[in-house]
């Protein structure tokens, strides 16, 4: 017979957990600070620059907040046993630990649309500035932001309503098959990563400028080939442990490196606005124009910078 489960988790299963409790603590902590510096960055910047917020900026801050609570979470499940074995985790941590791997994936989608969104937005300000001819890219842009929003939302609420009646655990054999619900989820990132990564490239050909500072826009925006990259990781590594019963520690990992496709979506979309603070700020250089349009009037109200369009 094999040894029954212990009630709690002991330090000895601590001290043996593949993923230890302090890394996660770390890896957690360390996006935090990433993507925080990287998002009041990009507002001051807006705020003090450009004097000029727009709705990119708002649906960063959005995304920035729900990586806070994408963190605080993943903190929380290394205290119920992500990251240790699960012969060393209870039926009740681990029923507690899964209900927040739930709610983790639901703030993780909501989280990513909102990144995704900012940067799909800011191509929109930079190349499609008011009163501009919209081209075949233009129309690219509105139907993945559409498709990102419509996969949000049904990928929530597959989540939501994988186990019905929903007073059933997670994993009960009357809930929807949790594996094709991430692999799916997985394939479908994949594709809106690289989307958004592409569509930047065929708008950069466009503009009229010295190759060496093309070069230097394709930089910026290079950093975000990371997110399919990681998006990819995660779905090779879904599948090699599709049979895999060492759940906690799949589980904790899948969260890592979704949490790590979140943060260099954030920061991709904030690196093209805060390279503009240091040009200006730290180089002491003039801030090159976008779009060939006039600098924004350094007169203008805190209301007017902080609400867009406004007359």
């Amino acid at each position: 017979m094999g040894s029954l489960k212990p009630t709690s988790i002991t330090d000895a299963a601590r001290a043996a957990a593949p993923i230890p409790g302090s890394a996660i603590v770390g890896i957690n902590v360390l996006y935090i600070v990433l993507v925080t510096v990287f998002t009041a960055l990009r507002m001051y910047t807006r705020f003090s620059v450009h004097k000029n917020l727009w709705w990119d900026d708002w649906t960063t801050v959005v995304s920035w907040a729900g990586t806070l609570v994408f963190c605080s979470i993943g903190i929380q499940m290394r205290d119920h046993g992500g990251g240790l074995n699960f012969t060393d985790v209870p039926g009740a941590e681990f029923t507690m630990f899964n209900k927040m791997y739930q709610n983790a994936q639901m703030v993780a989608r909501v989280s990513i649309f909102f990144a995704k969104l900012a940067i799909l937005l800011l191509y929109i300000r930079i190349f499609y500035p008011r009163g501009t001819y919209k081209t075949t890219l233009w129309w690219v842009i509105q139907a993945v932001i559409w498709l990102n929003l419509l996969y949000t939302v049904g990928l929530i609420l597959t989540i939501s309503l994988q186990c019905v009646p929903l007073h059933l655990r997670y994993g009960s054999p009357n809930c929807a098959n949790q594996y094709d619900i991430l692999l799916s989820a997985s394939t479908i990132n994949i594709i809106s990563d690289t989307l958004v990564l592409v569509i930047p490239m065929g708008l950069l050909w466009r503009l009229h400028m010295s190759r060496a500072k093309k070069l230097g826009i394709f930089a910026l925006f290079a950093f975000g080939a990371l997110a399919p990259v990681f998006s990819i990781a995660r779905l090779v590594y879904q599948v090699a442990q599709a049979k895999g019963e060492n759940k906690t520690v799949i589980a904790e990992t899948v969260f890592l490196l979704a949490l790590a496709e979140q943060v260099v979506s954030i920061v991709t979309g904030c690196m093209p606005v805060v390279s503009v603070y240091f040009i200006k700020r730290v180089f002491n250089k003039k801030s090159a124009k976008v779009g060939g349009k006039p600098p924004n009037d350094p007169n203008r109200t805190i209301t007017q910078i902080l609400w867009p369009n406004r007359e």
